[in-house]
Order: structure tokens, then C-alpha cells, then sequence
């Protein structure tokens, strides 16, 4: 909590997420190879039969991403409403 003019607000420094399961990932990618289908059709087909092991590398970026952008939700509401307004008594 920080004090600004006599009122109190969260003060939001971090936003944690864990994804604890996912069913399935099907990837969908536009002009691969800027669009040879003989180059992309395959590589795709390699991503998607091994989507957990692509998901697997891409979870830490993802994470960290959305991680940050929620922060930002998060300070953009509670920097601008006290918290006595968001839970009174």
C-alpha cells in the first residue's frame, strides 16, 4: 500500500501467473516461408505433432509477457481508485 494525499492504494509491483495445464495448442501461421507451402506445410505439421515441446519453450516468454502487460492493468486501476473505495466497510 502506498499513501497519496491522505488516501491509500494498492501499489501493484509485480503480477505472478502459473499455467498449470493446457489441453492442446494448434498453430496457425500465415505466408511461412513467405508462402511455400513445399518449405511450410511441413514445418508446420512438425510444430503442431510436437506442440507440447514448442509450448514448453515458448511458456517462460509467455508468462513474463502477459505477466507484465496484467502489472499494467492492474497499477492502471488501482493507482487511480483508493483502496477504501474498491472495499469499504
Amino acid at each position: 500500500m502506498i499513501t497519496v494525499k491522505g488516501k491509500e492504494y494498492f501499489n501493484v509491483t509485480h503480477f505472478f501467473m502459473e499455467v498449470y495445464s493446457i489441453g492442446k495448442i494448434d498453430f496457425k501461421f500465415d505466408n511461412l516461408f513467405n508462402g511455400d507451402k513445399r518449405l511450410g506445410s511441413p514445418t508446420l505439421q512438425l510444430i503442431n505433432d510436437n506442440w507440447q515441446q514448442v509450448w514448453e519453450e515458448l511458456l517462460p516468454v509467455f508468462v513474463e509477457v502477459f505477466g507484465n502487460l496484467y502489472t499494467q492493468l492492474a497499477k492502471r486501476v488501482f493507482d487511480r481508485i483508493p483502496f477504501n473505495e474498491i472495499f469499504s466497510d
